[in-house]
């Protein structure tokens, strides 16, 4: 019976813990990068004022991370990349190192990237709206990281500007509307 890892003393139960919460932080940091970065400010201030009560609220808890987009963004593939690389190491650790890079391949691209991309892009509002205190918190303990990053790609993009459309755009999106449900 194996009890910890060779190469490194740490006992196995605790390497599987560790690898279970860098999977549950992959998932939140991936499922966020879609989730969050997928709402428009401009559409996050017409909720702000015009949704529904909840969507309301939850807009407004988004709207001050959200509007510092590229930092946000550099924070979340930051965490996202720490964590994914953690994993990898992790298993390669726990198992020989070509079968460390397929089970950290495995479960990262099925619970760490594809099922929270899919939950997050049907439910970022809520989703966003529940960890925003995390969110925070990751975007000040990567700031000396990600907020140059976010600084030069302010510099080189621009900062997000939303969705603008034209006139005809704006018509055409008002007949999608009235005319589909799904809209």
């Amino acid at each position: 019976e194996i009890t910890s890892i060779p190469s490194s003393g740490i006992p196995l139960s605790v390497s599987i813990s560790v690898a279970v919460v860098l999977i549950c932080l992959s998932a939140l940091f991936s499922g966020l990068t879609l989730g969050l970065l997928s709402l428009d400010i401009f559409a996050l201030k017409v909720l702000s004022k015009a949704g529904e009560p909840k969507e309301q609220e939850y807009a407004k808890k988004i709207m001050p991370i959200r509007k510092n987009g590229n930092w946000l963004l550099a924070t979340l593939l930051l965490g996202n990349t720490i964590v994914n690389n953690g994993i990898s190491i992790l298993l390669a650790d726990v198992t020989s190192g070509i079968v460390g890079l397929i089970a950290s391949v495995g479960l990262v691209l099925i619970f760490g990237e594809i099922t929270p991309q899919a939950i997050c892009a049907r439910h970022g509002l809520y989703i966003g709206a529940h960890t925003t205190w995390l969110v925070k918190f990751f975007m000040v303990i990567f700031a000396p990281i990600a907020w140059p990053i976010s600084w030069i790609l302010n510099k080189l993009l621009g900062t997000d500007i939303g969705t603008i459309y034209s006139k005809d755009e704006l018509k055409r999106l008002i007949e999608l509307h009235a005319t589909d449900p799904k809209a």
